[in-house]
């Protein structure tokens, strides 16, 4: 199957739909090869969105959760410049995996820095792969700009209350 067809799509409404048992299978599939990028947090966002709707998983696709966003966190670590899928890993990490204040106000600082005169971030074309297929994809500036500001606030609610006492 090609990366342009339903599959990776189909996956991500997976919690979204009905019967269950399909919906299982379509997460299960999405899940079942070891992928990086863009593609490794939509797996983290699949399993989070099935449990925010009340979608009842088995324990073996439940428990891959911790490992996915230990895998994100590996490759945040690595990264060293700003760009879409920095902010999304960011903003996914800071909102779900608790990392230590130091790379939390690194990232910041890389977003923060990033950020153009007229309040943007800056788009960027990436190699997207899934399942052995390739496509060069460009995320919108909307993407860049609401997952970067997700990435402050909750960096502001997590990590700024101690020092200033106040939540967002």
């Amino acid at each position: 199957m090609r990366l342009s067809e339903s599959r990776p799509s189909a996956s991500l409404r997976a919690p979204f739909g009905k019967p269950r048992e399909r919906a299982i299978s379509y997460i299960n599939d999405f899940l079942a090869t070891k992928e990086s990028g863009y593609i490794l947090t939509h797996q983290f966002y699949v399993l989070e969105w099935a449990e925010q709707t009340g979608l009842e998983l088995p324990k073996q696709l439940t428990d891959k959760k911790p490992n996915i966003l230990k895998q994100i966190l590996r490759e945040q670590l690595k990264s060293k410049s700003f760009s879409d899928l920095y902010a999304e890993r960011a903003a996914t990490l800071l909102r779900f995996g608790k990392p230590k204040a130091k790379d939390a106000a690194k990232w910041i600082d890389t977003i923060v820095n990033a950020q153009l005169k007229d309040g943007n971030w800056p788009v960027y074309s990436t190699l997207l792969t899934y399942d052995g297929q390739s496509a060069i994809v460009t995320p919108p500036a909307s993407h860049t700009a609401v997952l970067s500001l997700l990435a402050l606030r909750v960096y502001i609610n997590e990590y700024y209350t101690v020092v200033f006492n106040f939540k967002l």
